[in-house]
């Protein structure tokens, strides 16, 4: 009883009978076959029980098995999407924009679809190929095809599907595309075979594992194909590479892998695969969807891969200038050469460990990743260790080096002239009380970290005349300030959270190279001396930068989130920093300061711009923009001018501004007029524009206002002594209506 019930259902399903009926097969002789046609659809004829996305691969399939019948696929001129069947006026329309085919093969699709009998899934596929020859139709040929769901391993081609199914996204797909093979290979069956073609091997189906994902470096290109067995089986990847083997691994069935080498590179490439007979003649199948993506390129190392041990960890930093790293990959170990374990992924170009502890050496490294997952070089550092807890005072007086240790200072400790210490690396040095330590001699610091104990006092650090203090890593958080009477030179110096960084004025040398200053009220103050700051960032701070006097080189950093990025009370030229903006205006710098150029993002990565050429350009906009206005586009005019004025704003610029709001009836003028009044306080022909402004619009009393500050400024001028007789003429109208009231 279950079993007919099974079987009455399943003919329900597939068409409400069971019908094992002979196909009509329609005799056409050879000489009457189209040899040049073109394949139009899939068109689905029905709304229901398509899936959509596998068209696209039902086109590619009976392109295939119809090239290996021995026709000529041409491409279909003009732009024509059918979503019904073909009527007899479209057919000729097609024909006469495409004279050189003779023929054209149309896909109907009636069902595509996945359904459930009694706890299994099955698939079914419904459709029909239609030959046309001119304009008469040879014949249409429907047929069906049922399979129940597999796994992917008891699949017939279960050595390559199994490769296959890490790239699908599910087992759904490839029983899809083995239901469209089985309806593909029996539907075309149906249709005429030339000659010549018959003799050919027969490529059943074909199988790979590309997706819309991009092969990276390492990754396997899998090919299977299915069809007569004894055969020689190859593929390309075409334009990369030819004649990839395919051994047959199994009785019909062919298995071919590439590995994606260094170097390869491919856009958009297409799968070919060929198989030949014993008697050298060859079947061809092309596989176009999906395309082949390969990116075997990996980026570059790391550079400036360094540590700063901190109080209870320590910060790895390093940066990159390859613009396809999108992550990195940092792996630890307590041994050199082994036992790496990953222990990150950071997108920015600092990590801080804190999974570490004191007495203990690590080793690191990091590996950048492109978007596909390419791996570069490792890059390696180590050995790194934090201090054991437990300090100990310094000396009032430093005689010998200072070694791996926790240290702290309650007053002052000199290092006397004529001496030569080092300090490091992994020493942490806290401040208290009233600390500092003076430097008359030379004192080489690296990889430590100096800090406050966050109580009252002021901790400094002084660098006499005669002091030579070279820095190499050191992480200063906390302390009031440095001084420096003497020389400097710092490489990764890293001041956090004080109130002044640096107080330099001295007659020597200082050099400040990939440094950071961050949360500082003046990060640095230069009174005096040579000076040159490059490759810093500048972050968070009050002032970044105030300047009185000196001889400065500022190339190269970073401005980010100041409030004041530069104060200059001398004349100063800057050029490649990076302020956070485009918009010159908004650099933040106050005092007579040049511009030569700026960096279009953060350095490294910026692009350099440089002004005069932003100033070219705004003056050849400004004339596009006199011309705009003068034909009444003012929209046009005004927009021009928005953008050019951060760049190039000079009186006349701000006057056709002003105007071109004024024509607009664009709500900003106010706000633009006290800009230029800003810039050009004693430019009567503003003052005469805002006045006519504010009269056009009833704005009377500010009309009255800016007209009094224009006098102030400027008391005998006739054009603004002129204007009083607008606001007597407005008082007489005022007057003169309360009369008649």
């Amino acid at each position: 009883m279950k079993k007919l019930i099974l079987i009455i259902i399943f003919s329900l399903v597939i068409g409400g009978s069971i019908s094992w009926a002979e196909k009509n097969v329609v005799f056409i002789p050879e000489k009457n076959l189209p040899r040049k046609i073109a394949i139009l659809g899939p068109i689905p004829l029905k709304k229901k029980n398509i899936e959509l996305s596998a068209l696209g691969m039902i086109k590619n399939v009976i392109k295939n098995y119809m090239s290996g019948k021995g026709y000529i696929i041409a491409p279909l001129k003009g732009d024509y999407s059918a979503s019904k069947r073909i009527s007899s006026k479209e057919l000729k329309k097609l024909f006469k924009g495409n004279p050189e085919l003779d023929g054209i093969l149309t896909i109907g699709i009636y069902q595509l679809s996945s359904f459930n009998i009694a706890f299994a899934q099955y698939y079914k596929m419904d459709g029909e190929l239609c030959l046309y020859k001119k304009y008469k139709k040879l014949g249409c040929w429907r047929e069906t095809a049922t399979r129940k769901k597999l796994s992917i391993a008891t699949d017939p081609l279960s050595a390559i599907a199994t490769v296959v199914s890490s790239v699908v996204s599910s087992e759904g797909d490839v029983n899809i595309k083995n239901i469209i093979f089985d309806w593909a290979f029996k539907v075309s069956s149906l249709i005429p075979t030339f000659s010549s073609a018959a003799k050919k091997p027969k490529i059943i189906r074909v199988v790979t594992n590309v997706s819309k994902n991009t092969f990276k470096l390492g990754d396997k290109i899998v090919v299977g194909l299915e069809g007569t067995a004894g055969g020689k089986a190859y593929f390309d990847i075409n334009p990369l590479i030819k004649n990839i083997p395919m051994p047959e691994i199994q009785n019909g069935i062919y298995k071919g892998m590439y590995v994606v080498k260094k170097g390869d590179s491919l856009d958009s490439g297409i799968i070919y695969v060929h198989l030949e007979n014993e008697r050298g003649e060859r079947r061809d199948w092309i596989e176009t969807s999906p395309l082949v993506y390969i990116d075997g390129i990996p980026p570059s190392q790391v550079k400036n891969f360094s540590f700063i041990p901190q109080k209870n960890s320590i910060k790895l930093t390093w940066n990159t200038t390859d613009t396809d790293v999108v992550k990195f990959e940092l792996y630890r170990s307590e041994k050199p050469l082994s036992g790496y374990k990953k222990i990150a992924e950071p997108t920015n170009f600092y990590w801080v460990d804190k999974e570490v502890e004191p007495g203990k050496s690590y080793y690191y490294r990091i590996v950048c990743l492109d978007k596909v997952g390419n791996p570069s070089k490792a890059s390696q550092i180590g050995p790194v260790s934090l201090p054991v807890l437990g300090s100990k005072p310094l000396p009032d007086v430093i005689v010998s080096d200072i070694s791996s240790g926790k240290y702290f200072l309650n007053s002052t400790t000199t290092i006397p002239f004529g001496m030569s210490i080092v300090i490091g690396p992994n020493v942490d040095i806290e401040f208290r009380n009233n600390a500092t330590l003076k430097i008359n001699g030379s004192v080489k610091l690296k990889s430590s970290f100096i800090h406050s104990d966050t109580k009252n006092g002021t901790k400094t650090i002084q660098v006499s005349q005669t002091g030579n203090l070279e820095i190499n890593k050191l992480l200063m958080q906390g302390l009031d300030w440095m001084k420096i009477n003497g020389n400097l030179k710092a490489d990764s110096l890293s001041i956090i959270n004080g109130k002044t960084g640096l107080k330099i004025n001295t007659l020597g040398s200082i050099q400040l190279n990939n440094c950071i200053f961050r949360g500082l009220d003046n990060a640095i103050i230069i009174n005096d001396g040579k000076v040159s700051i490059t490759k810093c960032n500048f972050e968070r701070n009050k002032i970044a930068l105030f300047i009185d006097r000196g001889e400065l080189n500022i190339i190269n950093n970073n401005f980010i989130g100041n409030k004041i990025n530069i104060k200059s009370n001398i004349p100063l030229k800057i050029k490649a920093n990076f302020f956070n903006t485009q918009t010159i205006s908004d650099f933040k710098l106050y005092g007579k300061i040049e511009i030569d150029s700026f960096l279009s993002a953060p350095y490294p990565g910026g692009k350099e711009i440089l002004v005069k050429d932003l100033i070219k350009q705004a003056k050849k906009e400004k004339q596009e923009a006199i011309q705009y206005l003068n034909k009444g586009n003012y929209g046009k005019a005004v927009e021009i001018f928005k953008r050019i004025v951060p760049i190039y704003s000079d009186a006349t610029t701000y006057i056709y501004y002003i105007y071109s709001l004024s024509m607009a009836g664009d709500p900003s003028i106010e706000k633009v007029i006290d800009q230029a009044l800003k810039k050009y306080p004693y430019e009567t022909r503003i003052y005469q524009m805002g006045i006519r402004y504010f009269l056009q619009t009833n704005k009377i009393d500010k009309a009255r206002k800016l007209l009094e500050k224009g006098l102030r400024l400027n008391p005998k001028n006739p054009t603004l002594m002129s204007m009083k007789v607008f606001f007597n003429e407005n008082n007489n109208k005022q007057q003169g209506g309360k009369g008649h009231e």
